[in-house]
């Protein structure tokens, strides 16, 4: 994930301590200390509750499983966007601010990560590109199309489609653009 020949947020030293992981063509890698992160979000406190501990051990969770851990190094040239956990330590804003410009810096919908989450993405790059290039392909007309989205990294494919859904979770920029608004996704 290189802008203008500069260094991804991850391939820089993590100084900050902020907890993130790389949705790379290969996999999904994460930092140093996402995982017991997220296990403190998902379980809770796992090391001195046995009931988190329980939780934890009973049913594990199919993102903590699916990520890649230990990858000392997380120089990558197929990085798509990053993802970053909230930080008490520095708001959402002012990763906004850092990296603007470099980067499309939004806030993410994924109620554990946080509301001060977030996904840099290479500006210009979106699903509604993606989209327009499968309908080159097989042929068929942005007539036939259909999204459904919860965070604003949706935003393009519901602006490009010709029937747009936003979940009932969704943030409500994402919600102005929407056709129909359906349930949360804890509804199913």
């Amino acid at each position: 994930m290189r802008q203008n020949g500069q260094k991804s947020c991850a391939q820089s030293r993590n100084k900050n301590g902020i907890d993130f992981y790389l949705e790379s063509n290969s996999a999904l890698y994460a930092s140093s200390n996402l995982q017991p992160h997220l296990e403190r979000r998902i379980y809770g406190d796992v090391e001195n509750d046995p009931v988190a501990r329980e939780k934890k051990e009973l049913k594990s969770h199919p993102f903590i499983a699916g990520l890649t851990y230990g990858e000392a190094d997380l120089y990558k040239d197929d990085v798509n966007k990053v993802c970053f956990l909230e930080s008490s330590a520095i708001p959402f804003e002012r990763i906004k601010q850092e990296f603007e410009g470099k980067f499309e810096v939004i806030q993410c919908t994924v109620p554990i990560f946080g509301e001060g989450s977030g996904e840099l993405m290479i500006p210009g790059i979106h699903k509604a590109i993606a989209i327009a290039d499968l309908l080159k392909h097989l042929g068929m007309s942005q007539e036939d199309t259909c999204a459904i989205g919860d965070g604003m990294n949706d935003a393009e494919m519901l602006e490009f489609c010709n029937i747009r859904i936003a979940m009932g979770n969704a943030k409500p920029g994402l919600k102005a653009i929407a056709d129909v608004i359906t349930g949360t996704v804890e509804e199913d």
